[in-house]
């Protein structure tokens, strides 16, 4: 396959893999989560993080692994990548989140909170950061010169 069919196969499949970083978080968040109330109390931990932000942290982690992995899925201008990532992330979380609500068995019975909200733009907005002194990082090695041979 050419360099050009390789390039435009990665554009196609930067989308899925800011889906599949999702998910990922996801998981990774939800894992930790389970973890956590599995060595202590449910008390304790309710107490420690309430409800809402132990889903704006489960939020914060699959919003940075989305954009993180999309962002290294894109054949070049990943910054440019990251950031679109972001806006269009952040536009879905709203459009499809808005303001979360508690569970009606929850003492906060359909209380708004817009803590999941905030932990998914902090999360994706501290990926766009790496994503950006990544490749600033990057951009640097390459313009120092070589070290010569002694």
């Amino acid at each position: 396959m050419s360099g050009l069919g390789i390039q435009i196969v990665r554009w196609v499949l930067t989308p899925l893999a800011a889906i599949d970083g999702l998910v990922v978080g996801n998981i990774l968040g939800a894992g930790s989560g389970a973890l956590i109330r599995a060595l202590a109390s449910d008390p304790a931990v309710d107490a420690f993080l309430p409800l809402d932000a132990r889903t704006a942290c489960i939020a914060a982690a699959a919003a940075f692994t989305s954009v993180i992995f999309g962002s290294l899925m894109a054949p070049s201008a990943r910054p440019a990548t990251a950031a679109g990532i972001f806006v269009v992330g952040s536009l879905a979380a709203w459009y499809l989140l808005g303001a979360w609500r508690f569970p009606e068995s929850h003492s906060r019975s359909l209380e708004p909170s817009l803590l999941p909200f905030t932990g998914i733009v902090l999360g994706a907005l501290l990926g766009v950061g790496f994503v950006f002194w990544r490749s600033q990082r990057l951009q640097l090695l390459e313009l120092e010169p070589e070290p010569e041979p002694a």
